[in-house]
């Protein structure tokens, strides 16, 4: 081959690659307003092409761009293996799903959205100015939920942000704040100022949203930060979360009584607390590569009997979970409906790429903060997973993997 042709051969393959990342930053604003409902309302045809066209698209770029590297035979990363095995145990659960064709849809979104996407991610964000731009867009995702939860509160209308459920709507304001995080680390005065002002506004929202597990999902974030922070910083952080702590306390009666309900009522709390022995249940029937994801619970509850006394007597659990069929927790959905293989190599892949992105900081010399901002968003949005079955939204499912990808190629 001589020169010319090479550098031509070159040119095609990043312009590529260039076409790739435009893409996927136009199919990540498609999927986060747009595919919200996807798994709850399946949407027609053309819905579907779009979903899966915002997610194949992206993926066919980055094969072309790619290509001379796949074919040299080049040794994938530790992080493509696990994504090629995760595709493999989501299609065995496919097949031996008791409902195939419930199981096809959701695990097929799934796969679609979140380890594909990973895989994508990982490869296109490879530049500090990629990545940048990319959280650039998330950044204005988040300013839009802002203005729009804000107009909601306001106007007395339930804060959903284009969902039918207040959990992903307190979801999608805790993960695209990661854009504000993520982008102070190199913004002068005036941009931090901005940025901590939305971030205030972010919190606010979520408190307005009135949900239980969007408190304890900040929490987490307050938790990290105090993780990777030093010195005075942290003792800052400390303090203000307790007066903010502090003052929820003090002004709960002073709630409207839609959030106080939310915020103060026991009976969900219950109810968690029995999915945890009604997953056990299950659980024993298929723990190598579970039910199926998504799957009716109708056959399972004819032989369980309700734990707490109060399920016993009221009888409401039962068709609680007739019509819900879910359990309301990411990791009892993984392992009870996903399977143990499948939910503990995807675990491992998670602490794996944690622990690269440590090592890293530590090579590089880094801050912990600086290195680690990322997993202030991706912690909390784990703490408020463990009350619903997150990943199953599109849009969320989008963001979280693409955040892993970042986390998982460090740049200096």
């Amino acid at each position: 081959m001589t020169i010319s042709s090479a550098k031509l051969s070159d040119s095609f393959y990043d312009a590529a690659g260039s076409a790739g990342f435009a893409v996927f930053c136009i199919s990540t604003v498609f999927i986060v307003f747009f595919s919200i409902n996807a798994v709850q309302t399946w949407p027609g045809l053309w819905g579907k092409l779009l979903i899966t066209g915002a997610c194949l698209t992206p993926a066919f770029f980055c094969v072309i761009w790619k290509f001379p590297e796949i074919i040299s035979l080049k040794k994938p990363d530790i992080e493509l293996i696990g994504i090629a095995l995760i595709f493999f145990f989501g299609i065995l659960n496919i097949v031996f799903s008791e409902e195939r064709q419930i199981t096809l849809k959701t695990m097929g979104l799934f796969l679609l959205t979140g380890p594909l996407v990973f895989a994508v991610a990982s490869k296109i964000l490879n530049s500090r100015a990629r990545q940048g731009i990319f959280f650039g867009i998330i950044w204005m995702c988040f300013v839009v939920f802002c203005f729009l939860g804000t107009y909601d509160f306001l106007s007395n209308h339930k804060i959903l942000l284009f969902a039918n459920n207040t959990s992903p709507a307190s979801s999608i304001v805790l993960l695209t704040s990661a854009a504000p995080l993520f982008l102070m680390t190199d913004s002068g005065k005036s941009g931090k100022i901005i940025q901590t002002l939305f971030l205030m506004l972010g919190i606010l929202i979520m408190l307005a949203i009135g949900k239980r597990g969007g408190v304890l999902g900040l929490a987490g974030m307050a938790l990290m930060v105090i993780f990777l922070s030093r010195g005075k910083k942290k003792w800052f952080i400390i303090v203000m979360a307790l007066i903010i702590t502090a003052g929820g306390f003090l002004l709960s009666n002073e709630l409207p009584s839609a959030l106080s309900r939310n915020l103060v009522t026991s009976n969900s709390s219950i109810n968690r607390i029995e999915r945890y022995f009604l997953a056990l249940h299950v659980f024993k029937e298929r723990p190598v590569l579970g039910i199926g994801l998504h799957v009716p619970l109708t056959k399972y509850l004819k032989d369980y009997d309700e734990k707490i006394e109060i399920n016993r007597v009221e009888r409401h659990f039962k068709k609680q979970i007739v019509i819900n069929r879910n359990f309301e927790n990411i990791l009892l959905m993984g392992f009870v409906e996903m399977g143990t293989v499948f939910t503990l190599l995807y675990i491992f892949l998670v602490m794996w790429i944690i622990k690269k992105n440590y090592k890293f900081a530590q090579v590089k010399k880094q801050s912990r903060y600086q290195a680690g901002i990322i997993l202030v968003p991706m912690f909390g949005f784990f703490l408020h997973s463990l009350t619903y079955d997150s990943l199953l939204f599109p849009n969320l499912n989008w963001l979280f993997h693409s955040y892993l990808a970042v986390l998982a190629n460090p740049l200096d």
